[in-house]
């Protein structure tokens, strides 16, 4: 009967320890399966929250563009402005360029005239120079031939 109990008590410990075993083994899928659980639900929450603040910093983003647009019109209004006074600076003085150039070419022009004038008054001197000189030449011809025509009368009537 001892022997009987002993065999009794040691199923009994053996089936005790395997109920243990198994509820320990129980127990620690539980825990396995709850802390997956738990980081699914921890990992699903970080991507939430990490969503939401890109969200938040999407909204200041925009928010901070609608608040800096007026600045950034009247900058690009102030671009526009100088280039508009750049263009027209530079109208300005590509005319100033264009009226020198024309003063100029009017400068060069009435030189090149009082030059032609000149030449034409030089060139018309020039011939009433040569005329006067043919004639004298050829009144000088005939005053001398008069005046040896006075000699020959003169030693004719002396």
């Amino acid at each position: 009967n001892r022997a009987m109990e002993s065999v009794c008590a040691a199923t009994d410990d053996m089936m005790v320890e395997r109920e243990r075993k198994v509820e320990k083994r129980l127990a620690l899928e539980f825990a396995r399966k709850e802390t997956e659980r738990a980081d699914r639900e921890t990992e699903r929450e970080e991507e939430w929250e990490r969503k939401s603040t890109q969200q938040k910093l999407r909204e200041r983003e925009r928010e901070t563009e609608q608040e800096q647009e007026p600045e950034k019109e009247m900058a690009r209004e102030r671009v526009r402005e100088g280039q508009r006074r750049e263009v027209t600076e530079k109208h300005l003085l590509e005319m100033r360029l264009v009226e020198q150039q024309s003063e100029r070419n009017a400068r060069e022009f009435e030189f090149a005239v009082a030059h032609a004038r000149e030449k034409a008054w030089d060139e018309e001197r020039q011939s009433v120079c040569a005329q006067i000189e043919r004639e004298r030449e050829m009144y000088g011809a005939e005053i001398e031939k008069r005046r040896e025509e006075v000699e020959a009368v003169e030693r004719v009537v002396l």
